[in-house]
């Protein structure tokens, strides 16, 4: 399975969560639509399981963009993220083939995937603006078979 089409499921299963305005596959482009999500691949490590196939696990980071800072202190930006814990890790948490809501179809290959952690609300300045922003980090493990020797 390719790294871009893990990340257009991912992206699919983000957008159904309830109080998500918009997704971000590639540049932040409306800077006032928020909360919103945009995902960045991250590390992986591989492990041969003999007869051409390998596990990879590999991560992956959720940001979601809460909103400006200056919309508001710290205790509103807490109010408004409180309820994205919870939808973030239910979501993922239902669907460990990275499946559909109400269908099972999971990605072929994939074998698991979870939110391993969060960073909690942090601020991160974009384009000189100061956001307000929880990264998700999310593991995905896939069998992948190999052609030995190439």
């Amino acid at each position: 399975m390719s790294v871009q089409t893990v990340k257009a499921r991912i992206y699919d299963l983000l957008a159904s969560i309830e109080g998500i305005v918009t997704t971000y596959s590639g540049t932040l482009r409306n800077a006032d639509l928020f909360p919103s999500f945009t995902v960045f691949t991250g590390d992986a490590t591989s492990i041969s399981l003999g007869s051409g196939l390998v596990e990879e696990r590999r991560n992956y980071t959720l940001r979601l963009m809460v909103g400006p800072f200056e919309l508001g202190d710290t205790g509103e930006m807490e109010l408004i993220s409180e309820p994205f814990y919870e939808r973030v890790y239910t979501l993922f948490d239902n669907r460990p083939g990275l499946g559909y809501p109400n269908a099972y179809n999971a990605l072929d290959g994939v074998q698991a995937s979870g939110i391993t952690s969060d960073t909690g609300l942090q601020t991160l300045e974009l384009a000189g603006r100061p956001l307000v922003v929880i990264d998700f980090n999310l593991e995905v493990v896939e069998y992948v078979e190999v052609t030995p020797g190439a």
